[in-house]
């Protein structure tokens, strides 16, 4: 019930380059001649991952579930889930539903002593969930997410340097008014921004978009989740959570990350995207209530 394993594609976002071992380690340092400041994290050669989510205040009685599906083959974690927010004060900050650093750290000492590689990622999102802020630039976000893993949930000591990385879970909501059925390109380029940052200091990127959110089926292209679907009518009419490849922004302005050191400063575009950070084939308000032409 806690852990379903399916066989995912990681690093969408431009994964980096891999190689396997049969013993938890340390990140391999990144080449000194690059800018990133930090280490390369890595994944095995096949991915067989799994979603953890529970309620952390159990977290004691679903350690062997985890356990057993690592001994059953899977060998990437994706722990559930922080969200990327705005204190009080104007700073950013992580807000947690996932597991304690005193849990991952013992988690991690049980799979050393079995001699099991797995690479932990964390979820950000997830349906009902908060959209990331924008009101804090994206270096800033990415900073605060940083020092957070490595200086809060990191124990080196014992053999956990941190997540390998994130996955991007930004979805909808279950009141079809809330602004989070609607990607503003600001929370888009929060996104993508984050996900190059991450890339050129060693992290791991990977998404798990709604399939209507990253369709390759569809040629069309619109930021509200707030659509229907054709295919469905007959099962669901009533169904308006449909999405169109708002995903496909990411792909389309962030899909490739320069990582010399030249291009750290800033953001790295694709000729795919627009000026000003407009979405490919933006679909104006009224977009939102119509249907496609048609399927492909």
């Amino acid at each position: 019930e806690m852990l379903w394993p399916s066989l995912l594609v990681l690093g969408l976002l431009h994964t980096l380059p891999v190689h396997t071992g049969s013993q938890s380690r340390a990140p391999e340092p990144v080449c000194a001649s690059m800018s990133c400041r930090a280490v390369l994290r890595t994944l095995p050669d096949k991915v067989l991952g799994g979603y953890a989510s529970w309620d952390a205040s159990e977290m004691h009685l679903k350690e062997e579930h985890l356990m057993a599906a690592v001994r059953a083959g899977v060998n990437v974690i994706f722990w559930f889930s922080i969200d990327l927010v705005t204190d009080a004060s104007g700073k950013a900050q992580i807000i947690s539903r996932g597991p304690k650093p005193e849990f991952l750290s013992k988690f991690q000492q049980r799979l050393k002593s079995e001699n099991f590689t797995v690479t932990h990622l964390i979820t950000i999102g997830g349906w009902n969930a908060r959209h990331p802020t924008t009101q804090n630039t994206p270096e800033e976000i990415y900073e605060a997410w940083k020092e957070w893993n490595e200086a809060i949930m990191g124990d080196p000591a014992h053999g956990f340097h941190g997540y390998d990385g994130i996955d991007w879970d930004v979805e909808g909501h279950d009141d079809v008014s809330s602004p989070n059925n609607h990607f503003e390109v600001a929370v888009l380029d929060t996104m993508g921004r984050f996900s190059q940052l991450a890339k050129r200091d060693g992290y791991l990127v990977s998404m798990a978009p709604m399939e209507s959110y990253l369709d390759p089926r569809e040629a069309g292209f619109d930021r509200s989740c707030r659509l229907t679907n054709p295919e469905w009518r007959h099962i669901v009419p009533s169904f308006t959570y449909h999405g169109r490849n708002a995903y496909a922004y990411l792909l389309a302005r962030y899909g490739q990350t320069d990582l010399t050191p030249a291009a750290a400063a800033a953001p790295t575009t694709t000729a795919a995207a627009t000026p000003g950070g407009a979405a490919p084939a933006e679909a104006d308000a009224s977009a939102a209530k119509t249907e496609p032409a048609a399927s492909a």
